[in-house]
Parts: structure tokens; C-alpha cells; sequence
């Protein structure tokens, strides 16, 4: 079920919630991303063209605590020959799940919030304790289409974190 909200401006907020507070997006959300209930406290961008800090509005960003942005190539296919890439991808699930565990609503983007954002939101619930094939499956529930990527899709479906975050599980209510 994906979230299409109008703002007042006619502009576009193209974000569907995977979590309570966790939100998966494609670039348009950045500009109105305080139209999203919970509004996210954090943003990051997955996205190689998509700097958070040049698309969102001066006077949004004072609502957000952190913005981040990890340029990922939506065409990784082996992650041997980029494990660079890996491990900055690795970092940003670890953040995305360690923010929304201490209750901080985040929003992920990339450029039409299909692979790289649906991809650190993966790793992020694998942090979470979610195993890979529920993470994949939740998030392809909510966010159609989403990880067509093979080599991303696997990455969450294998990835064994070295920790998980302690969080609410009240907030896996259905969204």
C-alpha cells in the first residue's frame, strides 16, 4: 500500500511506511516529508544524484535531527569487487535501525525508492532481528516494486548482523 500525499503546493510525497516510523521513499518524499505521520527525524539518501541536502527545503530541515547520504550504484552485483560499498551499506542499516530503535521516525530514499532505499531498510531490519526472508517479504508487501535487485534482495535475505537493536515490538503493529 503505498502513501501518495498531496501537499497544500500540489507536490507529491511518494513514501510507503514499512514499520511504524520507518518509511521507505523515492526522491519526491524529500520535499514534503513532513506531510508523513510520524514525521521522520531522520533522512537518508541510498541515492547517487539524490544529496538530501540540496533537495530538501531550507525551512524543513529544521525538523530533522540527521541527515545522511551513502551514494550506493543500484547495479552492484558482487560485492567482493565493491566491499567498500558493502560495508558503507552495512554502517548505514546498522544507523538507520539504531535511530528507529531509540523511537526516531526515519525516512530512506534514493532516487525512485525502489532497490538502494528498500535495501539499507533491509539491512536495517535484519539489525533489527527480523530474519532475511521476513525483512524482504514486509518490505515487498508494503513497497511495490521493490528489491528487483538480485544482488541486494540476497544481501538482506544472507546478511548475518553482529548485533541487533532492543526495541518496542508494539510498534510492529500492522501499519
Amino acid at each position: 500500500m503505498s502513501i501518495i500525499l498531496i501537499s497544500r503546493d500540489g507536490g507529491l510525497v511518494d513514501a510507503d511506511q514499512v514499520l511504524s516510523g520507518l518509511f521507505i521513499g523515492g526522491e519526491t518524499a524529500l520535499q514534503n516529508f513532513d506531510l508523513l505521520n510520524p514525521t521522520p527525524k531522520v533522512v537518508v539518501s541510498a541515492a547517487q544524484q539524490v544529496d538530501p541536502n540540496e533537495k530538501i527545503p531550507a525551512e524543513k530541515k529544521r525538523i530533522l535531527e540527521a541527515i545522511q547520504h551513502l551514494p550506493l550504484i543500484d547495479t552492484e552485483t558482487d560485492w567482493s569487487k565493491s566491499p567498500d560499498s558493502w560495508s558503507r551499506a552495512v554502517m548505514m542499516g546498522r544507523y538507520v535501525a539504531s535511530e528507529w530503535a531509540k523511537g526516531k521516525p526515519v525516512l530512506v530514499v534514493c532516487h525512485a525508492g525502489m532497490n538502494r532505499s528498500a535495501f539499507i531498510v533491509g539491512l536495517a531490519m535484519r539489525f533489527l532481528g527480523f530474519d532475511g526472508l521476513e525483512a524482504v517479504k514486509r518490505i515487498q508487501r508494503y513497497r511495490r516494486p521493490s528489491l528487483m535487485n538480485k544482488s541486494f534482495r540476497d544481501a538482506v535475505l544472507y546478511f548475518t548482523p553482529p548485533m541487533t537493536f532492543p526495541w518496542d515490538r508494539s510498534r510492529l503493529q500492522e501499519t
